[in-house]
């Protein structure tokens, strides 16, 4: 087998199969020379003619580049280029996620302050850590898997906070008469259960920090609220759009110093145990 120039690649012995490729030739033709010879001698023999021409193309094999080491961890993610984003209100864009997200905060209120169209109870109260308080989420205070949803420790006090999910037929109308809490005219248990949250708190926050700490339940609902009478227990219950401004307007009662002290405590995991119920 000879190149165009005529000089010298390589032969084939047809009786074993065997290539022998010119030392000089596969300096400068690279790899895959000896493919190509193989190659070259396979179109011959099916040719069956005294001399053939085969095109380089034909026998010598396209060079690809090698596929580069594909990235783990916390590179692949800093390594992938970023799609581009749907335009939002398109199919296919996704709803927006995380918290506080400039392009969500478009509906200003009366007062000019931004509030998020999709905030949910959570961002929302999250806020109040802008205004020194400490907001935890989640905190785990009995033994069949009850939990305060949002404990909130700031200069008014701590309270644990406790969601009533919206009705499908829209805003409710609810009454507070004492220690009793009507929706639409029907009862509910709602307040009897956060005020109980509110209390197993607070015995497990006594028992940690080693005196009284009242935690106030407080109820968060989704419509308006009538008050007759306010509850015995010191709940309370607070429309959804009143949060986070009613507890911002609370007066101080703690300073900022047993305000950090209690949070340093809450946010320990052993301060929830049930062996510290009492």
């Amino acid at each position: 087998m000879t190149a165009e120039t005529g000089a010298p690649l390589g032969s084939v012995d047809l009786a074993t199969g065997e290539v022998a490729v010119e030392a000089d030739a596969a300096a400068l033709e690279g790899e895959g020379l000896e493919q190509a010879v193989r190659g070259a001698a396979q179109a011959y023999l099916r040719a069956d003619v005294p001399e053939l021409v085969v095109p380089t193309a034909d026998v010598v094999p396209e060079e690809r580049p090698e596929p580069e080491p594909r990235p783990r961890g916390r590179r692949a993610r800093r390594d992938v280029a970023p799609e581009a984003d749907p335009v939002p209100g398109t199919a296919g864009a996704p709803a927006p996620r995380g918290r506080h997200r400039a392009d969500d905060l478009v509906s200003p209120r009366a007062d000019a302050e931004p509030r998020g169209l999709r905030e949910s109870l959570c961002d929302r109260l999250d806020r109040l850590m802008l205004e020194g308080w400490h907001v935890l989420h989640d905190v785990p205070v009995g033994r069949q898997g009850s939990v305060v949803a949002h404990l909130l420790v700031g200069p008014p006090g701590a309270f644990a906070v406790a969601e009533r999910a919206a009705a499908e037929s829209g805003p409710e109308h609810f009454v507070l008469d004492s220690r009793h809490l009507s929706a639409d005219g029907r009862g509910v248990p709602d307040l009897r259960d956060v005020r109980l949250t509110g209390a197993r708190a607070g015995s497990l926050l006594r028992a940690a920090v080693g005196s009284p700490v009242a935690v106030r339940g407080v109820l968060v609902v989704h419509g308006t609220v009538e008050v007759l009478a306010p509850s015995p227990y010191d709940a309370l219950v607070l429309a959804d759009e009143a949060v986070p401004d009613a507890f911002t307007s609370m007066a101080a009662r703690w300073s900022p110093g047993r305000v950090d002290a209690v949070a340093a405590i809450a946010r320990r995991r052993s301060t929830w145990a049930l062996s510290r119920a009492v």
